[in-house]
């Protein structure tokens, strides 16, 4: 609510300098706590979209150089953001990026911004396999409790931007990837 009101009180820039500091902090949170944030966040359409962007840009290993944040699309989401895994193996930080990049899929999908067609299924299934395979749990090295939740939570958190291509695509997405 404060972030939303503070939105409409101050100019494009010094709300752009607040989601990158919101997203500063937001980044050393344990895994759990980070998903609980990212969950309850209440602000407008595009500010939400917005500070999602601003969430993502420093896990992206090659952040797009050139983008509008007033353009938040689906072109945007399926060319830069959806088939990319973290830039480390950590699963925290894969898990983070898959959190966040679901939360922003699905507020597209909100506003009906999303068209099913095959490029972004293709790209949803291409990111998911890219974090799970980026994350591998190797049993010679001993994990946090934070990572090895983290790795549970990338799991969920890649089936449910399954689903929700699923739904879009009338099952037949799912169909293929279930059938793996």
């Amino acid at each position: 609510m404060l972030t939303s009101k503070m939105c409409i009180a101050t100019g494009a820039g010094e709300v752009d300098s607040l989601y990158d500091l919101i997203a500063e902090f937001m980044r050393p949170l344990p895994c759990h706590e980070f998903t609980g944030l990212v969950g309850h966040i209440r602000l407008p359409p595009e500010s939400y979209k917005r500070l999602l962007v601003f969430v993502i840009l420093p896990y992206m290993t090659n952040p797009p150089k050139r983008m509008s944040l007033h353009t938040i699309n689906q072109k945007l989401l399926v060319e830069q953001f959806l088939p990319y895994n973290a830039n480390s193996p950590s699963p925290v930080d894969n898990a983070k990026l898959s959190l966040v990049l679901e939360r922003l899929l699905q507020q597209l999908l909100r506003e009906g911004r999303i068209s099913s067609n095959d490029e972004i299924l293709i790209q949803i299934d291409k990111g998911v396999a890219a974090r799970n395979k980026r994350t591998k749990i190797d049993s010679r090295r001993t994990y946090t409790a934070d990572a090895l939740d983290a790795k549970e939570e990338l799991r969920l958190s890649g089936e449910r931007l399954l689903l929700s291509m699923g739904v879009l695509s009338g099952g037949s997405f799912m169909d293929n990837v279930v059938s793996r």
